[in-house]
């Protein structure tokens, strides 16, 4: 039988359409394979894994907008003008934290971060006894919290719920107690199987990986032992960064020492890790060796010679920058007088205070507050920060205070929750130098969902006491 010429076209077309099929799907599978290549430096081009049991709502371009919200939240940069930085790092052991190293930080008025498990309370004998009540506390002044996973333990046999468990639902558990999760921090966990846990993260390819799409659909910051602990500022890197372990043996006092004087002469970055509760122990540095570094510290940053900050805030740190958030305004008070007083305007009576002339710290104009004020605050409210993308941030406040009388007098700092005063309300005090000007410095966290704070100086009610340079900062 003869066959038509069209169904013979037909025929040819689908055949044709087959092939070149065929084709497009071996080149597109090839692609794929190739797609191993890209390290994990450009996570903004590795496709996303998305867990059988979540919508699919993670878009390719997820870590960037989470990178973009992070960096928002930072103020954009945290120019350090010519500084290299330092920050402070503590993973686990919650109990010897609090009972050791946590009054050190705030009597020096140092920020850090704690890598956290969010089981701590069962999951590891070092965290049982601390509760979420001091885990709040701790982070309302100063601890930055990043997830350290679930457990500590190696989750392998779980395949991937447990890895998702780990990443995100770690994360899930700390923010449900009001706290902000920064980023994610490698726990190092013994291996229950042949493979290491979270594909090892030592390489940059490793963060191309299951593993890796999970940790980068999810933190805006990751950190492993993939680079050099020294870090080049500004950075490009967010993920897989390292750091320097004071605590367990590798270092000394002079080591230490040595890094941070680098990160100095470099205007590099430096990030000093410790387990707390190994300290004391044979071969690592005692807790008095620590204190040692702490002092040290505090004592360059009060030179001016190295800027502190969180471990998240180095990494959106950059020398060649003055750029830097600060919340308040008419932090020295010039050009302002009682009857214009400016952002100050949220005082209740200026009644025994006035803004003096005669020279201030470092212009012309300074807050007088003269003795026996019954309400001696003076006091600026700060608003829209739940639209600035700062809440759930960590901040200090610098002032500088001095008594005008031949005494020493008390200045004091505080700073509220608008609108709900007992979700925040930080008091800090400090005493003089008798005239000479005395800096208070302490840092505290804007609670997730705070929308307006106020901040208040407070004067000796016998001797009196003259304000300047006030600041609240991004750190």
């Amino acid at each position: 039988m003869k066959k038509s010429p069209g169904i013979m076209g037909v025929l040819s077309f689908i055949i044709i359409s087959f092939i070149i099929g065929e084709v497009i799907k071996v080149t597109i599978t090839k692609k794929d394979v190739n797609m191993a290549a890209i390290p994990a430096v450009s996570y903004s081009l590795i496709k996303p894994i998305e867990p059988r049991f979540q919508s699919p709502d993670i878009k390719d371009n997820r870590p960037s907008l989470l990178m973009k919200k992070e960096r928002l939240a930072k103020g954009g940069v945290i120019g350090t003008s010519g500084r290299g930085v330092v920050a402070l790092r503590f993973d686990d052991y919650q109990n010897v934290f609090r009972e050791k190293i946590y009054p050190l930080l705030v009597a020096r008025g140092l920020p850090c971060s704690m890598a956290l498990i969010s089981r701590f309370d069962t999951a590891q004998s070092w965290g049982i006894g601390t509760t979420w009540d001091d885990i709040r506390e701790w982070n309302r002044n100063g601890v930055e919290i990043w997830s350290h996973g679930t457990d500590h333990k190696d989750y392998s046999k779980s395949g991937y719920s447990g890895l998702y468990s780990q990443i995100v639902t770690s994360k899930k558990e700390i923010e449900m107690q009001g706290i902000k999760v920064v980023g994610w921090a490698l726990p190092g966990v013994k291996p229950s199987t042949r493979n290491l846990p979270y594909n090892g993260l030592t390489k940059p390819s490793h963060y191309n990986s299951t593993t890796g799409r999970l940790l980068m659909n999810t933190y805006a910051l990751t950190e492993a032992y993939i680079y050099n602990p020294r870090r080049v500022l500004p950075a490009s890197i967010y993920h897989g960064l390292g750091h320097v372990t004071a605590s367990d043996g590798r270092e000394t006092v002079s080591s230490l020492m040595e890094e941070i004087n680098i990160a100095i002469k470099n205007k590099s970055g430096i990030e000093i890790m410790c387990h707390a509760g190994n300290l004391g122990k044979p071969g690592n540095l005692t807790f008095k060796e620590f204190e040692t570094i702490l002092n040290y510290i505090k004592m360059q940053w009060d030179k001016g010679l190295v800027e502190v900050l969180t471990p998240s805030g180095i990494y959106f740190a950059d020398p060649n920058s003055s750029i830097r958030l600060k919340l308040n305004s008419d932090d020295s008070f010039e050009g302002l007088t009682t009857a214009n007083s400016g952002a100050w305007k949220g005082t209740r009576s200026w009644t025994g205070k006035t803004i003096e002339t005669s020279k201030g710290r470092t212009g012309k104009n300074f807050l007088r507050i003269g003795r026996s004020i019954t309400h001696s605050a003076v006091t600026q409210k700060i608003v829209n920060l739940d639209k600035l993308g700062v809440s759930g941030e960590q901040f200090v406040f610098e002032g500088w205070f001095r008594s005008y009388s031949s005494k020493d007098a008390v200045g004091m700092v505080q700073i509220n929750d608008y609108d709900s005063p007992s979700k925040l309300k930080i008091i800090k005090k400090s005493v003089s130098k008798g005239k000479e000007w005395t800096r208070l410095r302490f840092v505290f966290c804007i609670p997730p969902g705070t929308k307006n704070i106020t901040v208040s100086l407070y004067g000796d009610l016998e001797f009196g006491t003259d304000w300047d340079d006030v600041s609240i900062k991004k750190i």
